[in-house]
């Protein structure tokens, strides 16, 4: 397999007919990615990103372009092209931090990502595309306490699920690492915060707790990856508490008001005060 995606002809081909849905995703699961390439965002700008062996993320984005981050996409890069401060909670590689920058010249992004691995990755895309002014990565973990914590991680060269919950502890292949935590509250001051992009695992609502006085004073939309295993009524009463109502993000873009989150489902949705 490494053989044949090496072939440049080959592999532009190969490229070219699995972003059209032509190859079974457990097929291009498979293909190895390991270079730097670019990425053209819906208005015509440019970024680039550097993949490596076991970058799952990177393979996505190579091998399905930015269809393969789903709708969320598309409302997070309208948001961000007015966004003065940007907040990528679970910034993992970057993409999102990337694109913030991509598509808003003067957009200011700060980046939490606790993987160590992880964040050499991120360091790295920030740096290829010479965003460092604009970007402030930060390795800890956005949480409801400054301090010390046990992080879950699971295997691989660049593992893309880690998390604090702590029912990942028993999970085969799993290892636990000592992280540092901080809240958004003590990060940004008095920062105006104009958007705010959250996908930690399930820890959602421990990240909210954290960023309490930035609701108040800011009330940033919040594209925010429900999780199966988030306390959905917990999260629903708290963020309503501050005004927010809740729009799940369909696959094409488009926002479907709701009441609430759906328990032990997988969504995505923005979050806005009206």
């Amino acid at each position: 397999m490494n053989g044949i995606t090496s072939v440049g002809v080959v592999r532009a081909s190969l490229r070219s007919a699995t972003q059209n849905g032509l190859v079974p995703e457990r097929i291009w699961q498979l293909l190895p990615v390991a270079l730097e390439f670019e990425i053209t965002l819906p208005q015509g700008e440019n970024l680039k990103y550097a993949a490596v062996q076991g970058d799952g993320i990177g393979r996505g984005l190579y091998w399905r372009g930015l269809t393969w981050l789903g709708g969320e996409f598309l409302v997070f890069y309208a948001l961000a092209r007015n966004s003065n401060l940007i907040l990528d909670i679970g910034a993992n590689t970057g993409i999102y931090t990337l694109i913030a920058c991509a598509a808003n010249s003067t957009a200011r992004v700060i980046a939490f990502e606790p993987v160590a691995a992880v964040y050499d990755r991120l360091k790295s895309n920030i740096k290829i595309n010479r965003f460092e002014n604009r970007c402030e990565a930060r390795n800890e973990a956005a949480s409801d306490l400054v301090g010390t914590t046990n992080l879950f991680v699971p295997p691989g060269l660049i593992p893309d699920q880690a998390t604090l919950d702590t029912s990942g502890a028993e999970d085969p292949g799993h290892h636990t690492v000592e992280i540092s935590t901080t809240t958004v509250d003590s990060v940004c001051h008095n920062r105006n915060v104009d958007l705010v992009k959250i996908d930690v695992e399930g820890l959602e609502y421990r990240v909210l707790r954290g960023m309490q006085q930035v609701l108040i004073r800011c009330k940033p939309p919040i594209i925010i990856e429900h999780h199966s295993n988030c306390p959905s009524s917990a999260l629903k009463g708290f963020l309503s508490e501050f005004g927010y109502r809740f729009s799940l993000i369909r696959k094409d873009g488009g926002l479907w008001p709701v009441q609430t989150f759906r328990p032990g489902v997988r969504d995505h949705f923005l979050c806005t005060v009206s």
